[in-house]
């Protein structure tokens, strides 16, 4: 079929890709997705590691004692792009124990999302879609993240349930969630 090159504007012929070239595209796609998601995992690896040394807490840890009274709670602006990490103990049921769980504080998130290997460190026998646990002694509804997200994420509807305020400080790198009472 001709068709006009946009260089030259003059009229060449094209001849579209035989169907067996689509399928190789495809695999080729699909191996790409694959390695991306296998560097996404060591990528997250490499985070929750760095964040542990930052923090003085291990992703996952047992979170003994649970969570403290609090009225102010502070979290760390990390990496290249600044984004807001937390560690808080988190409680899936309550014959389960305590887990130090990593978040983003993202409040343009309208609901609190939990990441797979956060459900797994709770001890969750199956990943639900949605549950209600407990995060730093406040009962929260979460979701499960979509597979193409990394980490857990503390969304809006914990920060208006505690009836907390968001302060962040750029030059020392560090935020404040901080409720009265």
């Amino acid at each position: 079929m001709p068709v006009a090159d946009p260089l030259t504007m003059r009229m060449t012929n094209f001849d579209p890709l035989p169907v067996h070239a689509h399928a190789q595209e495809t695999r080729v796609c699909q191996s790409l997705c694959l390695q991306q998601d296998l560097q996404n995992r060591e990528n997250m690896h490499h985070l929750h590691e760095e964040l542990s040394d930052v923090l003085g807490i291990r992703c996952s840890s047992l979170a003994v004692g649970g969570p403290k009274t609090w009225s102010r709670i502070e979290g760390v602006l990390f990496g290249p792009l600044v984004m807001p990490y937390i560690c808080l103990p988190t409680l899936f049921r309550g014959d389960g124990s305590w887990v130090h769980v990593f978040y983003r504080l993202d409040t343009s998130y309208p609901t609190t999302r939990i990441n797979n290997s956060a459900w797994k460190a709770l001890g969750a026998a199956r990943i639900p879609s949605a549950a209600i646990i407990n995060i730093n002694g406040h009962r929260t509804e979460v979701r499960t993240c979509s597979s193409d997200e990394d980490t857990s994420v503390i969304g809006a509807d914990f920060l208006a349930g505690m009836g907390a305020a968001v302060c962040i400080d750029y030059n020392k790198r560090v935020f404040t969630i901080s409720r009265d009472g």
